[in-house]
């Protein structure tokens, strides 16, 4: 091992909270600490950062009596303000130190930032890092806290008993368990096409104690977590530098936004992209693809996207269409786009020998190359090829313009296939070193180009990625990822939800998998189906496979009918949707987020089936075939069934009464009382001072489950903005707003801008708050729009509000906070999606936007609603009946009307620049 003296660590803080360390080898080894790959790819983001913050590493020697070097210890940062709104804050920035103080001696260093602590012992060495409670949330093992040789260097972390850790991406599945924790596991850190789907691991732990460790080295690497031992956990690379972030918080909940602003916020996709995708390998030609649009809108189905896989190509490299398949593609594209759908076609990182674009590559050493110089080519499934060197500028320069034309034809987006690289032989050289060293970024680089070909042409609008592999940093281009060839099996389908999380986790949250599943036997009917119905409720929604058909007519006119009225339901979900991904944008929290994020209770620390959906609703998708009934847990709260239409939570105070509240006769907790609680989990209701909730407790719900169920609860207190659906997201009626309100104390959001444009980081975007309180008999709910739109013409470029967007003008951010930035933006929609209405009071006034608003009550019938102040007549408060049937047409209608509520309640038209109060009475 390296004696302490021939060793350096850097040390700094990037951004207030985070600490970074890059431990550096010296003479006599190499003088020469950093490889080419982290200047020129992973590192591009925070080097970036560093520059525009005139930041400075701290250098020491891990030798005793050595001194400090110390650059700067005084700059600044501008950060967000922390309120209670978190991602919602209208507050402005304020000025924080990024290091507080900095403390050595002989023996440790200690620094502190935001409230954080970082102790580094010197002999020997060591780490501890304390939250801001003054909570150690990590420390090195005792032994083998880092260690470098020759051939390997490493660090080893405490594991105590009992620690969980999350993130790291996609596993092997076929050694996968349906559970979030990796304890115990070996995970190497090399992306690979495995038989089935693809292994992205990327080295960032989040431990259940609230530490986040994040290695910045793409070189081939493992990961022990307490496998070989259970009191320890480690990393081990073969090479290049370990670049160390650390980051503590009370909940793991807090540390994910930390990521975003290391490597850059992931932008707001498409709305066309959160619809529905079309896919299936492959349709083969011009005419087939048409059919299968034509049908789609025939039948029915809400969709927005068709997707061509690998036929719409001679050879692999070529990104041209086969003009023998589809010889007129732009008189082709504008046809889909007539009837509302987007393309997107699959692209790979090789080039045939056969290519038409072959010769040229070659000839300006675009390819990776043998040691002797000359390119590498080698045999693979669709023939002889080699793989552009995407760590090559002038590669990636290249790259970028054969996409130029492709855009000019109207090319919505972009499907990156086989980019682990999936055959990259380890003797090739590439112009940032060897294949091992540039493996795993080699997708970043990638993403790079197409996103240069993009600001290119499309400079005002959103970027769309779709990637089989990723690095950090991926995301900041507009990156999303899908879980790889996944089988058609049930064992698959199991597995997804764990995978979706643990992705969500490293940071990438927009994800999809092949629904369905990719490879094997023509999925069953209940397969099928069921995968449709976890689909719904992930970031994406896109049915694949190989060999047979995906659409949902291809399973009998049954699953069809229950195929058209789930994904109906997406639609209407599209605006909480949506919001969802501004919330992403805004505060780094992910879509789909695990449990263990929401309670602190331990019996969900490896949940990795249920998951929530956004704030407000909780996803326990069925994975078993033939399965007959519903067993799961719930965590504390009062949660509402939203298919059995049962409650199910705490009701009684601690005197033992129980609590008043808004009952339905049709609305029962588990234990047969009807006194549905309005409380959230933690509040108390304002009059009701002698029934203090001290702590709702868990519910275990054993209930029949159809085939046609999604098994879906709502916390009490949501709201939850959605729209009637339509066959696109074009077509979605902007004007009326439906609002879901399940009795209770609770907030929502409403995230509205023009669905396709880079406008929003200008501030032209609609943030509306709702808020509802309980008291009494008496529920108040307030409708505000708290960010009013700024109408920026998406022709044009606005001027930045301030000189923070400056760095936002290209979705290559480096993530610095800016208040502003907390906005975001749709894609896609025709011009009528989210118009308000414009209503005049007076001909000599300017006139006022509106929109009309519909509220879906599951609560009693109210005996008087007020509208800012006026009785709302009894006209315009319906009853819901619940449809009781078994029929198909009653399924369908059952799985339409989820979201009705009990009573559907008429407000009328209400203006956008006013706050309005609905008071409901019992």
């Amino acid at each position: 091992m390296i004696a302490p003296d021939r060793l350096k660590i850097e040390v700094s803080v990037p951004y207030p909270g985070i600490f970074r360390l890059i431990f550096l080898r010296l003479t006599p080894w190499s003088e020469a600490p950093r490889p080419a790959t982290h200047t020129i790819l992973e590192r591009k983001a925070a080097h970036d950062r560093e520059q525009e913050t005139g930041l400075h590493a701290f250098d020491f020697a891990l030798t005793q009596g050595t001194d400090i070097k110390r650059a700067t210890n005084d700059a600044s940062f501008h950060t967000e303000t922390e309120d209670e709104d978190g991602a919602f804050s209208t507050g402005a920035p304020r000025i924080v130190k990024l290091i507080e103080s900095i403390w050595y001696d002989d023996e440790r260093v200690v620094i502190k930032s935001a409230r954080s602590r970082l102790e580094i012992g010197r002999t020997p060495f060591s780490l501890a890092l304390f939250d801001e409670t003054e909570r150690k949330v990590l420390e090195t093992a005792p032994e083998h806290a880092f260690y470098m040789e020759r051939t390997a260097s490493g660090m080893s972390f405490a594991a105590p008993i009992g620690t969980a850790f999350y993130g790291l991406g996609h596993g092997d599945i076929e050694e996968m368990d349906p559970t979030l924790d990796w304890r115990g596991k070996k995970v190497p850190v090399w992306h690979d096409h495995l038989p089935g789907p693809s292994r992205v691991i990327l080295p960032l732990v989040y431990t259940s104690h609230g530490a986040a460790v994040l290695i910045d080295n793409p070189h081939p690497a493992h990961l022990d977590l307490a496998a070989t031992r259970d009191d320890r956990w480690s990393y081990e690379t073969l090479d290049g530098t370990i670049d160390l972030y650390v980051w503590g918080a009370p909940t793991i909940k807090a540390l994910l936004p930390k990521y975003y602003t290391l490597f850059g916020r992931q932008p707001l996709p498409p709305l066309w992209s959160l619809g529905y995708m079309q896919s299936k390998f492959g349709y083969r030609n011009e005419t087939e693809l048409l059919r299968i649009a034509h049908k789609l809108r025939e039948k029915e189905i809400p969709s927005d996207v068709l997707i061509l896989d690998l036929y719409w190509f001679r050879q692999m490299g070529d990104l041209t269409f086969d003009r023998r398949a589809f010889p007129e593609p732009k008189r082709m594209i504008e046809q889909l786009r007539s009837l509302g759908f987007h393309l997107i076609v699959i692209e790979e990182p090789y080039v045939t020998v056969k290519s038409r674009n072959f010769p040229f590559a070659d000839k300006m050493g675009l390819l990776g190359k043998k040691g002797d110089g000359r390119t590498y080519t080698f045999p693979f499934w669709p023939g002889e090829a080699g793989l552009v060197d995407f760590t090559s500028p002038l590669a990636q320069r290249w790259w970028a313009d054969l996409h130029l034309p492709l855009m000019d034809l109207g090319i919505a987006g972009w499907w990156t296939d086989l980019v682990e690289p999936e055959v990259h032989p380890t003797d090739m050289i590439h112009h940032a070193g060897p294949a091992p060293h540039v493996h795993n970024t080699l997708s970043l680089g990638m993403h790079e180009a197409i996103y240069t070909a993009h600001m290119d042409i499309r400079p005002e609008m959103r970027l769309f990625i779709m990637s089989r592999s990723a690095w950090f940093g991926s995301g900041r281009y507009g990156v999303g990822v899908w879980s790889g060839d996944v089988h058609t099996s049930w064992d698959h389908l199991k597995k997804q939800p764990a995978l979706m999380l643990s992705m969500s986790l490293a940071g990438f949250p927009l994800w999809n998998s092949d629904i369905g599943g990719f490879i094997g036997d023509e999925p069953s009917p209940e397969l099928y189906l069921r995968w449709l119905q976890f689909g719904i409720f992930t970031p994406q929604v896109r049915p694949h496979g190989a060999g047979s058909p995906r659409e949902p007519w291809a399973f009998g006119e049954e699953v069809e009918a229950l195929a058209r009225a789930t994904i109906r339901l997406r639609y209407r979900l599209l605006p909480y949707i949506y919001t969802m991904a501004y919330q992403l944008f805004a505060e780094g929290l992910p879509y789909v987020r695990p449990l263990t994020l929401e309670t602190d209770d331990p019996a969900f620390l490896r949940e990795g089936n249920m998951y929530m959906f956004g704030d407000h609703l909780l996803v326990a998708p069925v994975t078993e075939e033939g399965q007959k009934t519903l067993r799961l847990r719930l965590p504390s709260g009062v949660w509402f069934d939203l298919f059995a239409r049962t409650c199910y939570g705490s009701s009684h105070g601690s005197d033992g009464n129980d609590i008043k509240g808004w009952v339905h006769e049709n609305m029962r907790c588990k234990d047969g009382r009807n006194d549905y609680v309005l409380a959230s989990s933690d509040e108390q209701p304002a009059n009701e001072a002698n029934l203090w909730i001290e702590r709702p407790v868990e519910h275990s719900v054993e209930r029949p489950v159809e085939r046609y169920e999604i098994p879906l609860f709502v916390k009490a207190g949501a709201l939850i903005p959605t729209v009637r659906p339509a066959d696109h997201t074009g077509r979605l009626n902007g004007t009326e707003v439906h609002l879901i309100a399940v009795p209770g104390n609770g907030r929502g959001y409403l995230y509205e801008d023009d669905g396709e444009s880079l406008a929003y980081q200008h501030g032209d975007y609609r943030l509306i708050r709702f808020e509802q309180s309980v008291s009494g008999e008496t529920v108040t709910l307030t409708i505000e729009t708290v960010h009013p739109t700024r109408s920026v013409s998406r022709d044009r470029r606005a001027a930045p509000d301030d000189d923070v967007f400056q760095t936002l003008n290209h979705l290559s951010n480096t993530g610095r906070p800016a208040s502003d930035a907390f906005s975001s933006g749709l894609s896609g929609m025709e011009k009528s999606t989210f118009v308000e209405e414009h209503v005049a009071s007076s001909q000599n006034e300017m006139p006022k936007m509106s929109k009309h608003w519909i509220l879906h009550w599951f609560g009693a019938r109210p005996q008087k609603v007020l509208v800012n102040g006026q009785v709302l007549g009894d006209e315009h408060i319906l009853s819901n009946e619940t449809v009781q049937g078994q029929t198909l047409s009653d399924q369908v209608q059952r799985i339409e009307s989820l979201f009705d509520g009990f009573y559907t309640i008429d407000l009328g038209k209400l203006a956008l620049d006013e706050v309005h109060t609905i008071v409901l009475r019992r």
